[in-house]
C-alpha cells in the first residue's frame, strides 16, 4: 500500500446513508496528476492494492468500490474481471465510446461487473454508452441550475442510477434530489447548515456544554467521573468503549470510575467528548467515520507535525463541530475552553496543528498536489490514511 497514494470518497443515498466510496490514487512519482504514460500502470496499481494487498472489507466498511479505469485496464478487466459483485469500474469522459469500450462494458456486465459513466455529458460520444451501464455521473459544477435540470429531465428515462457528483453544501444536495438524482458524492454533509443568526439547537446546546466540562481544565477526573455517571447513555457507551478490542485491558470493567483510573484523565475526556459528540440521529454515520479518521490520522502524524499525539487527535475530533452543532466554527470555539493553538488551527488553519489538518483534509479530497507540496513522505500517509481509516470503521461499528 504504500507504493500508491490512496483515498476514499463517500458515496451516500438520498437518506444520506453511504452507498459506496470512490477509490482516489495516485502514483506517488506522479502524485500532481496521472500522467496518460502512466495511468494504466496506476490503475492496475490500485486494482492489485485493492484485491490483495488491502483488507478491502475493513478499508471500505463492507461497502462497493467505484473505481476509474482507462482504456486499457477496462480491457483487460473485461478479460480477467475481479471483484464480481462488488465492484463499480468507472469509465471515464476521455476514454472512447468505440467499438472496443462498448464490447468490454457488455462483457463486464455479463460477469456481474456494474460499470458507471464519469463526468458524463448528453453531447459527447458517451451517450452511446448510456443504456448499457448502472450509474451516470454528472458533475453538477459543469452545468448551471437550468443545464443541470435539463439533463436530469433527459437522462431520467435512462435504466442507470444518476449520480451528483461535487455536491458540497446541503441546499446542492436538496436540489440534485430533486431533479431525480438517487445517489451523491462530495462532502456536502461535512459542511454546517448556517443561516444568519442562527442558535445552536436545544439538543446541541445541552451537548456542547456537556464538551465544555469535559474539556475545562479545572475539571478533575473525580468529577469527570461523576459527570459520565449521571448519564446512563453515556455510561454505558463508555463501557462499551473499554471492554472492547480497541482497549489491551484483560479485565471486565465494570464501572465509570474504574474506567476514568485506566483512561487517565485525557483519555476519558477524549473518548467522552466523542461519545456525546456522536449522539445526534439527524447526522450521516459517514460524518463520525470521517471524525474519527481525522482524528485517527492527525494523531498517528502529530509527532512528525511536531505536536503531541493527543493534541493532534483533539484537532481531528474537533474539525467537525461546526458540521455537527450547525453552526460556524468561531460561534461553536466560543464556548468550549481550549487553548488558542486548537482555537487557531481550527478557525484559521494556523500553526503545526492547523497545516496537519490541512494536509489529513488535502488527503480526503485527493488532493495529491498540496500534499507533495506540503512535503509530506507517500508512503507515510498511505500508510496512515488505511490504519486511521480502518480504525475509524471499527470503532464506529463498536461504539
Amino acid at each position: 500500500m504504500t507504493q500508491t497514494l490512496i483515498a476514499r470518497q463517500p458515496i451516500l443515498d438520498v437518506r444520506q446513508n453511504v452507498y459506496g466510496y470512490e477509490i482516489l490514487y495516485r502514483d506517488p512519482g506522479n502524485p500532481d496528476s496521472a500522467p496518460r504514460g502512466a495511468a494504466d500502470k496506476a490503475t492496475s496499481s490500485v486494482l492489485v492494492d485493492l484485491f490483495t494487498n488491502l483488507d478491502l472489507d475493513r478499508f471500505l466498511g463492507g461497502h462497493r468500490p467505484f473505481i476509474n479505469l482507462t482504456k486499457n485496464t477496462l480491457l483487460q478487466l473485461a478479460d480477467h474481471p475481479v471483484g464480481v459483485g462488488r465492484l463499480v469500474v468507472e469509465v471515464l469522459e476521455n476514454v472512447p465510446a468505440d467499438e472496443e469500450v462498448e464490447g468490454a462494458i457488455r462483457r463486464l456486465k455479463q460477469e456481474g461487473v456494474e460499470v458507471a459513466l464519469d463526468d458524463f455529458m448528453l453531447d459527447t460520444e458517451h451517450r452511446r454508452l448510456a443504456p448499457l451501464v448502472d450509474f451516470i455521473k454528472v458533475d453538477i459544477r459543469a452545468f448551471s441550475r437550468e443545464q443541470l435540470s435539463a439533463q436530469a429531465k433527459e437522462l431520467a428515462g435512462m435504466p442507470a442510477r444518476l449520480l451528483a457528483e461535487k455536491v458540497e453544501t446541503r441546499e446542492e444536495w436538496e436540489y440534485c434530489r430533486e431533479l431525480g438524482f438517487e445517489l451523491f458524492q462530495g462532502f456536502f454533509f461535512a459542511r454546517p447548515v448556517t443561516t444568519r443568526h442562527r442558535r445552536i439547537p436545544t439538543n446541541r446546546a445541552q451537548v456542547l456544554r456537556l464538551v465544555a466540562r469535559l474539556q475545562d481544565p479545572q475539571v478533575g477526573v473525580e468529577e469527570l467521573a461523576d459527570l459520565v455517571s449521571q448519564d446512563v447513555t453515556l455510561s454505558y457507551r463508555l463501557l462499551r468503549l473499554i471492554n472492547s478490542a480497541y482497549f489491551p485491558i484483560r479485565e471486565e470493567v465494570e464501572t465509570i470510575r474504574r474506567a476514568a483510573v485506566l483512561l487517565g484523565i485525557q483519555g476519558l475526556r477524549t473518548w467522552v467528548t466523542w461519545i456525546a459528540l456522536s449522539r445526534f440521529d439527524d447526522k450521516p454515520a459517514e460524518l463520525r467515520v470521517v471524525t474519527l479518521t481525522r482524528a485517527r490520522m492527525c494523531g498517528l502524524l502529530a509527532e512528525e507535525a511536531g505536536l503531541a499525539e493527543d493534541q493532534g487527535f483533539l484537532v481531528g475530533l474537533f474539525s467537525t463541530l461546526d458540521a455537527l452543532m450547525d453552526t460556524s466554527m468561531t460561534e461553536v470555539l466560543a464556548h468550549l475552553p481550549l487553548a488558542e493553538t486548537v482555537r487557531d488551527a481550527l478557525i484559521d488553519r494556523a500553526g503545526p496543528a492547523g497545516a496537519l489538518l490541512n494536509t489529513v483534509e488535502a488527503h480526503e479530497r485527493g488532493d495529491w498536489l498540496l500534499l507533495e507540496q506540503a512535503g509530506w513522505e507517500p508512503g507515510r500517509l498511505a500508510d496512515a490514511y488505511v490504519e486511521a481509516t480502518e480504525w475509524a470503521e471499527e470503532l464506529n461499528a463498536t461504539v
